[in-house]
């Protein structure tokens, strides 16, 4: 992750700078071995893509639960009583 938001952070649009500051950064990750830059683009982006994929086959999906919980149909329900009932 630390190495993630070196390469990512100073790409995020500060006071109009950003178009300067992503175009200086791309042309010197353009000079930068292909393989080497390729191989740690998979590693960063590998477990959160093995995250993703166990989700869409239904297994540990973190957001589910909490989701689709008695907490969220209570508060579903709350919200739909102040505002749907009362109108």
């Amino acid at each position: 992750m630390a190495l993630f938001l070196v390469i990512t952070k100073p790409m995020i649009a500060t006071e109009g700078r950003a178009a300067g500051t992503c175009t200086d950064r791309a042309r010197r990750y353009a000079e930068l071995p292909p393989q080497a830059f390729a191989f740690t683009k998979r590693e960063l982006r590998s477990r959160p893509l093995e995250r993703i994929a166990a989700a869409r086959v239904g297994r540990a999906e973190p957001r589910l639960a909490a989701w689709l919980g008695e907490e969220t149909k209570r508060a579903a329900a709350a919200a739909v009583r102040r505002t749907v009932l009362q109108a």
